[in-house]
């Protein structure tokens, strides 16, 4: 399941979603694809429950019910969905009326009690003996409180938004794969040869965090960014053609969206991100 770069396991999963992302992206009963994906993984959750028990450290090339629960596709790919139906909205420029802070305050408060809420669910399901249900929720259960987070942020027209929105951060961004694929190759370095009785713990976390962020810059610069510009002068159809790709995705039918009555959309265009 894992190699010796453990975080490289996401690959395989994200090339399943990326497969399904255009019956996704294109589809008019978007909310029918999210309820089925749940039930694929409610069913996924309840087979591991009947079936296997969960360890917990499982070998490095052991399958395990945990490794059906965290890293099997079919047991994750409706926060996918999920991300798919709020990036639909965001593009189609459905936006809530009011004032944008008091929005971004108001998810961050969602978040936390989603949150905290979950962490008694997980302990009452632990506590029955649903241990495979706890470990789900606890990775899935508040999914559409953080994508109603990131919906209402990426606006840009909060105090939080247009904090985000530095040029810095949105590199940070842009680099944040790479980072996730390169962080525990350097943290497991520097245990191996014993940064922190040499240099004292902050000094090794600063190191840690700079070689992180430099060797992601170098990863993005150097091979994700000339990928992209290599795929999309290839397959991209010049720069009319990426316009036309561009405007056809802001305005996907938001069919299956339901706007409950007591609040107000309006669509407005937002920057480009």
């Amino acid at each position: 399941m894992f190699s010796w770069n453990a975080v490289s396991w996401s690959l395989s999963a994200e090339l399943y979603f990326y497969l399904l992302f255009p019956f996704l992206a294109r589809s008019r009963s978007l909310w029918s694809w999210c309820i089925a994906l749940l039930l694929l993984a409610l069913g996924m959750v309840t087979l591991v429950h009947l079936k296997s028990a969960l360890s917990a450290q499982p070998g490095m090339f052991e399958f395990d019910g945990m490794h059906a629960l965290l890293q099997f596709p079919p047991s994750r790919v409706f926060e996918f969905a999920v991300g798919v139906l709020a990036g639909r909205a965001f593009n189609a420029g459905d936006r809530l009326r009011g004032n944008p802070t008091l929005l971004e305050a108001a998810s961050l408060l969602l978040l936390t009690l989603c949150l905290l809420a979950s962490d008694r669910i997980e302990a009452a399901l632990l506590a029955a003996g649903r241990e495979a249900f706890a470990v789900w929720l606890d990775q899935a259960g508040c999914v559409f409180a953080f994508a109603f987070l990131i919906y209402i942020i990426g606006s840009g027209r909060g105090a939080i938004g247009r904090v985000l929105s530095h040029p810095f951060l949105v590199l940070l961004g842009k680099m944040s794969f790479a980072t996730y694929m390169v962080h525990q190759i350097i943290i497991r370095f520097a245990i191996q040869n014993e940064w922190r009785d040499a240099l004292g713990i902050p000094l090794t976390a600063g190191a840690i965090v700079a070689l992180a962020v430099a060797s992601s810059w170098v990863v993005w610069a150097l091979v994700e960014e000339p990928a992209r510009l290599w795929i999309t002068r290839r397959w991209g159809g010049g720069a009319a053609s990426r316009q036309r790709s561009a405007a056809a995705v802001s305005t996907f039918p938001t069919a299956g969206v339901t706007q409950p009555a007591p609040m107000s959309f309006s669509r407005n265009s937002t920057p480009e991100i």
